[in-house]
């Protein structure tokens, strides 16, 4: 999904959110923010026009350019929130055990990795 297949509304609906990989939201994130910019970019360049020669820009496209700018800052938030919510319920350290999982991938023989994940469950139930 890009940045331009979000629903006609500019809202990303729960089962767009969830269907989506960590990575796959911060890219959207990244390509919706940098929309944002651009949109900031224009309007800012409408208003200075104004000051500068006196000359307003046509409302049709300043009110189109201000909803879209509204409508994707919606978008980027929900996506901060999606994001938000699954670091909370992974817990603090998940991204370290991740990274910890696919380093015993690589490095344990598949008895290994078996031994050292029973010894952390035992010392864990001990604790």
């Amino acid at each position: 999904m890009d940045a331009n297949q979000i629903g006609r509304k500019g809202r990303l609906s729960r089962q767009q959110l969830e269907e989506m990989s960590d990575i796959e939201l911060l890219d959207l994130k990244a390509s919706i923010d940098y929309d944002i910019a651009g949109i900031s970019s224009q309007l800012e360049n409408a208003r200075a026009n104004v000051h500068s020669s006196g000359e307003y820009a046509d409302s049709s496209w300043y009110a189109r350019a201000t909803m879209a700018k509204r409508l994707k800052g919606q978008a980027s938030q929900t996506i901060q929130n999606e994001l938000g919510r699954r670091r909370k319920e992974n817990g603090p350290n998940q991204d370290f055990v991740n990274a910890l999982l696919e380093a015993m991938d690589k490095l344990l023989t598949p008895e290994m990795k078996s031994e050292v994940i029973e010894l952390a469950r035992s010392k864990r139930s001990i604790a």
